[in-house]
């Protein structure tokens, strides 16, 4: 079991999070449109240990959902020229375990959960190293669909933040970009840290509802209500494919996953 694997590598095993749905979210937070020419695409945590928890059986939970918007936008992102930025913790590691262990009951296990890729995570580089798809060691993807591509951007986090450990905000200052779209999980937490380091830093975060997921819709709300409070624009997946000039949204299918 990946918990197992987990505790042998001295890691905090993560709880399972049961699905659940969140209704559309209209966007709200500070008028804006995304640039193409200003904006980068962030997925954050997507391809480590923290997708671990997750149940995929039912394509209409919001993870699911998540998924597939995130893929969405990344195809959308890279065709407009949009540098894409995946963002996990470093050495497989949870990042902020021993905090998270206290919140989330890492103990509690439930029944039949399936896990992507049984869990399993491959080791990082370090943060400020630039990564190619097939140029970077790692386990096979939980979604292959989702997997980085060559000139992608793969940096590995020292905790929740995106920013933190990374050089990430070189690179957004280097591409000479100023706006950052958020993706991936957790809404409360990783997400709602890297919109609120973005802002502070002067780069305009655009947190997306129905591109992330979190342990419970309660939190996912919380999540996106802190992070329009803090300065990130609230903006569903279809908004943000109007704004790079992409096909409109259509529910694409359920991700391939390694189960």
């Amino acid at each position: 079991m990946a918990n197992d694997r987990q505790r042998r590598r001295g890691r905090t095993p993560l709880a399972a999070v049961s699905p659940y749905t969140l209704d559309p979210i209209p966007g709200f937070g500070p008028e804006a449109s995304v640039d193409p020419h200003r904006a980068v695409l962030l997925i954050q945590d997507m391809t480590g240990p923290l997708i671990a928890p997750f149940d995929l059986s039912a394509s209409t939970a919001q993870f699911s959902i998540a998924v597939r918007r995130i893929t969405r936008l990344a195809d959308a992102a890279r065709n407009a020229g949009v540098p894409v930025v995946y963002v996990d913790a470093a050495d497989g590691s949870t990042g902020g375990a021993a905090l998270l262990a206290q919140l989330w009951r890492p103990d509690v296990e439930r029944p039949g959960a399936h896990r992507p890729g049984g869990g399993r995570s491959g080791a990082r580089r370090s943060g400020a190293e630039r990564a190619d798809a097939g140029d970077h060691e790692s386990a096979p993807p939980a979604f292959p669909d989702l997997a980085p591509v060559r000139g992608d951007t793969v940096l590995s986090r020292s905790h929740h933040s995106a920013f933190t450990g990374t050089d990430l905000r070189h690179r957004v200052r280097g591409w000479r970009r100023d706006q950052l779209i958020v993706t991936g999980v957790y809404a409360h937490i990783g997400c709602l840290a890297t919109a609120t380091a973005a802002a502070i830093d002067n780069i305009e975060p655009f947190l997306v509802p129905d591109a992330t997921a979190d342990l419970d819709e309660e939190r996912h709300r919380e999540g996106l209500e802190q992070a329009a409070r803090v300065g990130a624009r609230v903006r569903p997946t279809a908004d943000i494919l109007r704004d790079l000039k992409a096909d409109p949204l259509e529910d694409n299918p359920p991700p391939r996953g390694q189960w």
